[in-house]
């Protein structure tokens, strides 16, 4: 499953709750899906590994919490800040 930008329109409160459901079908259903999105919380709540581009190039991989705790750029760093 392709995902992008998916609760870009939805209010915090809504976001929260749906990045909860859409987490626990993904692991229910042992579904691998791709989501695309400018939005941390999405990123650090969802994913399992996360991947930063910046101007089309990787920057950083790895598990959202280690990228969180340890970035490996200045970029990287501002984004989740």
């Amino acid at each position: 499953m392709l995902f992008d930008e998916p609760f870009s329109n939805l209010d915090a409160n809504l976001q929260s709750k749906i990045r909860t459901e859409l987490k626990d079908i993904l692991n229910k259903t042992k579904t691998t899906a791709l989501f695309v999105s400018h939005n941390k919380e999405d990123a650090l709540h969802i994913a399992d590994k996360a991947i930063i581009l910046y101007k089309g190039e990787i920057v950083q991989q790895g598990k959202p919490k280690e990228i969180y705790k340890n970035p490996a750029t200045d970029y990287v760093a501002h984004l989740l800040a």
